[in-house]
């Protein structure tokens, strides 16, 4: 099996990481400090390169106040949407 870190889904995941923040009008700098890291880690994480743990994704979420069950709804459409699109192109 691949490496789901360059999977299309887990760029969908990354990309409703970023739209998520910038929806509720949050910058990385007040994300990093509310969740006790630096910016540079928010900014790895959102780009892929940095996996994030269930935990941190809920401290994450929750320091958006973000309510976790509908964001994880989405964020599974997005990534059998990413990963459909993959295939089909594949199959091109």
């Amino acid at each position: 099996m691949p490496k789901s870190t360059s999977s299309p889904e887990h760029e969908a995941f990354c990309g409703w990481l970023v739209e998520t923040r910038q929806g509720k009008g949050t910058t990385q700098v007040a994300l990093a400090k509310a969740l006790g890291v630096s910016q540079p880690y928010i900014s790895h994480v959102e780009k892929g390169d940095v996996r994030v743990d269930p935990v941190q994704l809920y401290r994450w979420l929750r320091a958006l106040g973000v309510d976790p069950v509908p964001w994880h709804t989405e964020l599974y459409t997005r990534m059998d949407r990413a990963g459909k699109a993959a295939r089909r192109k594949r199959q091109s």
